[in-house]
């Protein structure tokens, strides 16, 4: 099945813990959140941004069947391009940037660095510039995810302190962690995946490192440049941009590289301990295309 093909249609269900503290009908904090959304909205719970990062490191299954990846490492915030870099079996990378229920657009980034690229060119800012140098530098990029990977178990868990000078990891780090210890028991769930002391973690580094070694095999090759990009955006806000998705569809002649995801997590009628986390792909009838 394309990813043309299953436009418009849910992905699989992921139903994923309930965030720390979550019970709306004895807890302020959520009855506040709830109060002023009308009745038609409340079964969605407003989520920011960081939260869709963690959903997608605990449940992987949430993204199309077509993008088949690991997930290496989330960057903190301007450090790189993207909230999620993932690599599937051959070698190409799939970078993902999440945005909230706002009229933010995913995809603006990932058209500088597409253009980039293309045109052999360093990069705009500070985090396209280092994004690239990962994307042409397989040795580079194995280099950050062994590190990465290393310091994410200097630490008993998925929240545990790390000390100055030593805070990089695979799992979500922007702001002190704070959607990791929202989503504790998603956390928990993510760290099992990669954890080198269960079988399901062995995989999962086993699954990595042949994946960056393949990438290493077309460095020289148009490959290296090849990117997939998907933008995944909260639901909550009808006028999202997305002015960006066609001209990053232009850009890559290939609709297979790009995607583009809505999210959203539902309270469940029948448990107040579970969350439904639902991912589709809006018809392209649906998205903003750019100005001309």
């Amino acid at each position: 099945m394309t990813l043309n093909e299953i436009h418009g249609k849910p992905y699989p269900v992921a139903h994923v813990p309930a965030p720390l503290g979550y019970n709306p009908k004895r807890t302020k904090e959520w009855k506040d959140r709830l109060e002023g959304l009308s009745p038609e909205k409340r079964e969605t719970i407003p989520c920011h941004e960081e939260d869709a990062v963690v959903w997608l490191w605990a449940s992987p299954e949430l993204l199309p069947p077509s993008i088949n990846a690991e997930w290496l490492f989330s960057p903190v915030c301007s450090e790189l391009e993207g909230d999620i870099w993932g690599i599937d079996a051959t070698g190409q990378l799939v970078i993902i940037e999440n945005k909230g229920p706002a009229v933010d657009d995913p995809f603006a980034s990932f058209c500088r660095i597409e253009t980039a690229l293309m045109q052999g060119g360093a990069g705009d800012n500070p985090s396209d510039k280092q994004s690239i140098k990962l994307i042409l530098n397989p040795d580079k990029l194995s280099d950050k995810w062994n590190r990465r990977y290393r310091r994410e178990f200097e630490g008993p868990n998925a929240l545990s302190f790390r000390p100055e000078g030593r805070k990089e990891s695979v799992l979500p780090n922007s702001s002190h962690r704070a959607a990791m210890h929202r989503w504790w028991p998603c956390s928990q769930m993510a760290r099992e995946r990669i954890d080198p002391k269960n079988a399901l973690g062995r995989r999962y580094k086993a699954t990595i490192e042949s994946a960056l070694e393949k990438r290493k095999e077309f460095t020289k090759t148009v490959l290296a440049k090849t990117v997939r990009y998907g933008g995944l955006q909260l639901e909550g806000h009808e006028d999202a941009d997305t002015s960006n998705y066609q001209k990053l569809l232009d850009l890559t002649g290939d609709p297979s590289r790009v995607f583009y995801l809505r999210a959203k997590a539902i309270l469940n009628t029948w448990s107040e301990s579970e969350i439904s986390v639902w991912c589709t792909s809006p018809p392209k009838t649906a998205l903003r295309t750019a100005k001309t």
